[in-house]
């Protein structure tokens, strides 16, 4: 990451119950890509 960020994530991210799992954490990285411009660490999106 380019630096640390301090504070609340405020990524708008629900995720769709209809969809599998693998399906829901790419739209979470293609949603943090478009606020961040840079993809997540290998977390869950709850985390």
């Amino acid at each position: 990451m380019s630096s640390e960020k301090i504070g609340f994530d405020l990524l708008n991210w629900q995720p769709d119950y209809t969809k599998s799992k693998e399906e829901n954490e790419e739209k979470f990285r293609e949603r943090y890509y478009e606020v961040y411009g840079e993809y997540p660490p290998n977390k869950e999106p709850s985390q």
